[in-house]
């Protein structure tokens, strides 16, 4: 039996931790545990040794943070490194997982790092675990949903290995990046993975919701390797205290669930591997088929089609809007933005871009796009486009899965178009045409839509992930047409097994009034099965058809109901609608563009004070509050803080010279000795420096003297600590006993994934920031209370 159909079976036990039985060896002392395969080889045999020993199937090279990034300043290279790594756990005589990890560094729009510079990467550690003999690739503890979608595509495009890819959740269910489990399977099913799941987050116990889920959702095999609980620091130790037996006992429940593959992640040795081999390994079952999945997702959302009519916006598009068109062409997205945010707050559940207008660069705009919404705009897309390459790039640089709108029954463009719907598990809108244009008849275009079905299946696409387009003309010149369209869209639903759209004002060109004609043709569509009209959300008329249509077959949107929106309206009175946006909303929702312009406007009456602490401040806070509630996610909270930084810009600008912004305190921030991994430190700034605060950062793997030297060369109040790895924190707590010992009028907050309350405060820390929102209210805090606080110029 092949690799991946041993896979699909599941049925396998990986090994446990590395970095724990490092930590007990006391030779890695922080720094990439990847080197030690060059410097400490014995050791990582041994290891290895150890987990083959227990009876596990797979073992994972010690290659995690093999990477060009981290491995920049090391006298070694990343094909070195990875190709020592496969050698020594081929010595196990198990299988070999070339183990892939996150690269340390934040994905745009979040950080600095393309997707394009991630998939080189990955590419590298891929192509020297091939060459080296892996039988596998494990891509695991992922927080980013598109950054995980570099590494799968790296290996399947740079090698023949079978991947699984896993997944790092917290308390909320979500990851960093705020991607759900639904998201997490929607997006690794359509990209191919052999096998999918969870590792690392929180101890076996708080998984299971997630592993149901999972479970519920995919066909492909379940890995869970979950924590031996959270750790505990002990004694100058970070600890984990969950042992083998209550380990397999908690681990047993996720079985249960149906995870079809174990393992062990961090505090996990082999002595927990014996006992799950022992009690764990008969019990495991192979995944269950699933149908297919008639969904699209945003990085935060599934939208699932045949649960009521899915709401496709359709106002980004230049055809006929000449200002779009000329903004387009000047190479500016910053109006479809707009209208993104637009018509995703009047309801649309897709929005459909098309950028493409004659003088345009259709690729530079998309990848534009598509680069300044992924995860901040949770409402999925749908790719107005037909030119493969075109199409090709943006499904690759898209954190969700879209729509493609679309492709017709020519051969060619079915040729073209198919690969790609199903390399990236797309959905895709078949419009009911071919070479000789759209057909007279109904059952001509029934025919044509069974064509694309069929085509499609040739592709692997099933039918429930296709929307056909029945197409409908102008009335005023075709006055049959409607029931043409009507007669064939439901038989195409009926016989076909598809889902069905229509662009919904296609009917009314040429005549007066055309909203009130959409409005009652959108009603007569719904009630011929129209499942996902592609029309504007924005108009009131269509807003009125469509929630009343939800609430008579009960399909209402939650938060979006018909009471919700009309229950206080008066007798008669229209719904208000205001196309104004205020700069309290351009921050809420990360307009760089509109927060800029509109802070621009503003300082022609009003002191930069005033903005500040009338508007952006109260902004974030608001976006904070909505974070912490968990309404939005991680890159919305980024975003905001990103528009407020383009505020800034302009008050910068204006009074440069003045000295007229306040700066409400300084801090030092740190990621300490030992430890290279600062994407958690990365986050604080940039959200700290939004609120207003002068950061220093010192950067990662500081020595505790470098923050010592920084406290007292700037006389700060505040100092942030950041630490990833339990081998890290001895560090920070060095640090703060430093800073202590020298006598520093200094404040000390710490954060990191490994870190907690009690850590805090047994190593000495003033304060636990838990996330960056929190790292704010901390610094508001300490600067409230000190007369120290600075002002000047925002740097």
């Amino acid at each position: 039996m092949s690799i991946r159909d041993q896979i699909k079976v599941g049925k396998w036990v990986f090994d446990g931790s590395m970095g724990s039985l490092i930590m007990e060896r006391k030779i890695g002392q922080g720094g990439e545990l990847s080197l030690l395969n060059m410097t400490h080889p014995e050791d990582i045999t041994q290891i290895h040794g150890d987990y083959a020993k227990a009876g596990v199937d797979v073992i994972t090279a010690n290659t995690f943070g093999a990477n060009p990034f981290k491995l920049a300043d090391s006298p070694y290279t990343v094909e070195e490194v990875i190709g020592q790594g496969v050698k020594l756990a081929r010595r196990s005589g198990k299988l070999v997982a070339l183990d892939i990890g996150p690269l340390g560094q934040l994905m745009k729009p979040m950080g600095d790092l393309t997707f394009d510079q991630a998939y080189q990467a990955f590419s590298q550690m891929v192509e020297a675990g091939e060459k080296a003999g892996a039988d596998l690739v494990l891509i695991e503890t992922m927080s980013d949903i598109l950054e995980a979608k570099a590494a799968v595509l790296a290996v399947k495009e740079k090698s023949d290995l079978p991947v699984i890819c896993t997944m790092t959740f917290q308390a909320d269910g979500r990851t960093l990046s705020g991607n759900p489990p639904e998201v997490a399977v929607r997006v690794l099913e359509g990209l191919g993975v052999e096998g999918l799941g969870i590792n690392c987050s929180l101890g076996p116990a708080g998984l299971l919701d997630i592993v149901k889920d999972m479970v519920a959702l995919s066909s492909l095999p379940v890995l869970v390797q979950p924590n031996a609980g959270l750790p505990q620091y002990i004694e100058g130790e970070s600890r984990y205290l969950l042992g083998p037996e209550d380990f397999t006992q908690d681990l047993s429940i996720l079985v249960e669930a149906g995870a079809s593959m174990v393992g062990g992640c961090c505090g996990t040795r082999p002595s927990h591997m014996v006992e799950v081999v022992d009690r764990l390994k008969g019990r495991l079952q192979a995944p269950t088929p699933k149908p297919s999945r008639a969904s699209v997702c945003s990085a935060v959302q599934e939208v699932t089609f045949g649960q009521g009519p899915v709401i496709i916006g359709e106002r980004i598009n230049p055809t006929g809007k000449k200002r779009l068109r000329e903004s387009l062409q000047a190479g500016s997205i910053d109006l479809c933005i707009q209208e993104a945010w637009k018509q995703r707050s009047a309801g649309a559940q897709v929005i459909d871009v098309n950028v493409s207008a004659r003088g345009t660069d259709e690729r530079t705009l998309y990848e534009a796009f598509i680069q300044e919404t992924n995860g901040s705009l949770d409402t999925p897309l749908q790719i107005d486009n037909t030119k493969p390459e075109i199409l090709e790039r943006a499904l690759r640089l898209y954190a969700g899965v879209p729509v493609i709108n679309s492709v017709n029954a020519k051969q060619a463009a079915l040729d073209a178009i198919l690969p790609i719907v199903s390399k990236y598990g797309a959905m895709v809108i078949g419009l009911a045409m071919d070479e000789s244009g759209l057909p007279e008849t109904a059952d001509d275009r029934v025919r044509l839509a069974g064509k694309i079905v069929s085509e499609a299946a040739t592709h692997g696409i099933a039918p429930n992930r296709i929307l056909v387009d029945c197409l409908t003309l102008a009335a005023a010149s075709n006055r049959d047409g409607m029931d043409k369209a009507f007669a064939a869209m439901k038989r195409v639903k009926k016989d076909l097994g598809v889902f069905t759209t229509l662009g919904a004002s296609n009917v009314s060109y040429g005549l007066p009034s055309r909203n009130i004609l959409n409005g009652v043709y959108l009603a007569m569509a719904f009630a011929n099965g129209l499942d996902a009209p592609i029309t504007d959300p924005t108009v009131d008329q269509l807003r009125r058809v469509i929630d009343s249509y939800r609430f008579l077959i009960d399909a209402e949107v939650p938060g979006q109901g018909y009471v919700d929106r009309y229950g206080k309206e008066s007798e008669g009175e229209a719904l208000e609608q205001s196309g104004q946006v205020t700069l309290k909303q351009a921050v809420i929702e990360g307009l760089k563009a509109d927060a800029g312009r509109l802070t621009a406007a503003l300082l022609e009456t009003d002191a930069p004070d005033s903005i500040i602490d009338g508007h952006l401040i109260p902004a974030l806070n608001e976006v904070g509050d909505r974070y912490e509630k968990g309404q939005i996610y991680l890159p919305q909270l980024l975003g905001a803080a990103e528009a407020v930084r383009a505020a800034f810009d302009h008050i910068r600008s204006a009074y440069g010279s003045s000295g007229a912004v306040k700066v409400k305190g300084t801090i030092v921030l740190a990621t300490v000795e030992g430890d290279v991994h600062d994407i958690g430190k990365n986050i604080v700034r940039v959200l700290l420096e939004n609120y207003g605060y002068e950061i220093i950062d010192l950067g990662k793997n500081v020595k505790p003297a470098a923050v010592l030297e920084a406290v007292q060369n700037h006389q700060v109040a505040l100092v942030g600590l950041s630490a990833l790895m339990t081998t890290t924190v001895p560090a920070m707590e060095a640090t703060i006993d430093l800073l202590r010992t020298a006598g520093c009028q200094v404040e000390v907050m710490v954060g990191g994934a490994v870190l907690t309350q009690d850590f805090a405060e047994e190593i000495g820390a003033d304060f636990y920031g838990k996330d960056a929102r929190k790292a704010v209210q901390i610094a508001d805090r300490v600067f409230s209370k000190t007369a120290a606080s600075k002002t000047g110029l925002l740097s």
